[in-house]
């Protein structure tokens, strides 16, 4: 009976939605457009982008409640998980992208295959011309590294519905592969213990065109990398992808480079710090470039890694003239 009485915790706030209809929703997206422009012109860290999700998941909840999906939609979308992505808020990510991959592309692209059978080719193209406008404006605000990538991270700029319609679709549906792969590295990477049957999941889910793309393809390449600990494979990959698909990796680098420092400890009897830390892709010019590389060693050390101990106490003890070497074995 105490137990009924007991009183409840409050529930944490939350961003009321937006008031008013679908141009109240433009207008504020607008003005975010502004805010992102001036945070990229900055080079803002993701302290800084913090401040709009917020106003991000405000504008996605007012989308939703007005049960709308078109071009505008996407957009807002696209650029919610981009700045959640900057903002390293990998759970509002989630939201975006999950109604962004598994809902509002493949409603836009019913709406523009249904479109584009019904109307002459000259019509259809002027009539998604503004769309890929609002688009392309859209990347070049959100999106500064939005270039072509080799094929082991991402594909040409080619919109996906040259793959699913023979190229007769809007280009507002571009980077339907790159959210569909960023969302499967949401699975690979951010949960502490991947599941394959998450990714599983998430893959059933896809079109079949977009299973073989080369962004999905990349994220299965990762979670095979974490599943099998190839954390050279892993470090490979990192190395290629873009910023979207790194950005999600970054949770999982440092569990990698420890994983591939415990090798190094096995295979070599040492190894220069300036070798070590191209091999983990450490920053360069650092401060004090021996103390990311101690902290890897006491972290392999900590779980039983005699010569990982062993190197880090060879680090700590060497001259500051000396050759900078980890010592894993006399």
């Amino acid at each position: 009976m105490n137990g009924a009485h007991r009183p409840r915790r409050a529930s944490p706030p939350r961003p009321s939605l937006l008031v008013g209809d679908m141009e109240a929703c433009r207008a504020a997206f607008v003005r975010l457009q502004t805010t992102c422009a001036a945070l990229l012109e900055q080079h803002a860290g993701h302290t800084e982008w913090e401040d709009t999700v917020p106003r991000f998941r405000s504008l996605r909840e007012s989308l939703l409640s007005h049960q709308v999906v078109d071009e505008f939609t996407v957009a807002a979308l696209e650029a919610s998980s981009d700045a959640c992505l900057r903002a390293c808020n990998f759970a509002e990510f989630l939201k975006s992208a999950q109604h962004l991959v598994l809902t509002a592309y493949p409603l836009l692209a019913a709406q523009c295959q249904v479109s584009s059978s019904s109307m002459p080719a000259a019509e259809w193209s002027a009539a998604v011309r503004p769309p890929i406008r609002v688009a392309n404006q859209l990347q070049s605000l959100s999106l500064a590294n939005a270039a072509p990538r080799n094929s082991d991270g991402a594909s040409e700029r080619v919109p996906p519905d040259e793959h699913l319609n023979g190229g007769s679709s809007a280009a507002v549906l571009a980077r339907w592969p790159e959210f569909a792969g960023a969302f499967l590295l949401y699975f690979v990477c951010i949960p502490p213990t991947p599941q394959s049957m998450d990714v599983a999941s998430v893959l059933r889910r896809l079109p079949h065109s977009l299973q073989r793309c080369p962004e999905v393809a990349y994220a299965l390449s990762i979670h095979l990398a974490v599943r099998t600990r190839d954390f050279a494979a892993f470090l490979r990959c990192y190395t290629r992808g873009s910023w979207v698909q790194r950005a999600l990796m970054q949770p999982k680098l440092q569990q990698m480079r420890e994983g591939a420092m415990e090798v190094f400890s096995c295979a070599y009897r040492s190894l220069s710090c300036a070798a070590a830390r191209q091999l983990l892709l450490l920053p360069a010019g650092a401060p004090a470039p021996e103390r990311d590389l101690a902290a890897l060693l006491k972290a392999c050390a900590d779980r039983g890694s005699g010569c990982a101990a062993r190197a880090l106490s060879s680090l700590q003890t060497a001259e500051p003239s000396a050759p900078q070497m980890l010592v894993f074995r006399s």
